[in-house]
């Protein structure tokens, strides 16, 4: 920043105005700066800082988080399209067990019920392996002595 100054003159009240050697009116006087600056490196940090600044603002934008109130754009589906998409994908994952299944009985030539022994059937995997067994009673009786017979439990 430049700074200027008018030098006057010194006014005596009981002396008139003391003129100098110069001209009689007042001239503008303006300080010769100490340091040059260059225009150009000035500049140059300028719009580097500007850059690096504008940088700075992009990223602080792309990580901020939303705001509370907002709601996400995505669809929120149903309960029925949720069960429908369950159902779905339990039907393709059972699809894909047949398939290999049948690939295994067509390249070993097995018949069905050993390869279901060797792998079991996942298409209801809540039964035991005597569930189907009609001489069963399905009954399961955890913690009784090695004494207890038969005859007792009924």
């Amino acid at each position: 920043m430049v700074k200027t100054f008018v030098r006057g003159e010194v006014v005596n009240a009981d002396k008139a105005v003391a003129q100098k050697k110069g001209s009689g009116k007042s001239r503008l006087y303006l300080p010769k700066p100490s340091v040059v600056k260059t225009e150009s490196a000035f500049e140059a940090a300028r719009k580097a800082a500007e850059e690096k600044a504008k940088k700075i603002m992009d990223e602080a934008l792309k990580n901020r988080p939303q705001k509370p109130g907002k709601r996400k754009e995505t669809k929120r589906l149903s309960n029925l399209e949720a069960f429908k998409e369950e159902l779905k994908r339990a039907q393709e994952e059972r699809a894909e067990r047949r398939r290999l299944r049948q690939q295994l009985q067509d390249q070993l030539g097995m018949d069905k019920e050993p390869l279901d022994k060797i792998a079991p059937s996942l298409d209801n995997p809540y039964l035991g392996t005597y569930d189907l067994d009609p001489n069963t009673t399905n009954l399961f009786l955890s913690n009784l002595s090695p004494k207890v017979r038969v005859a007792p439990v009924y």
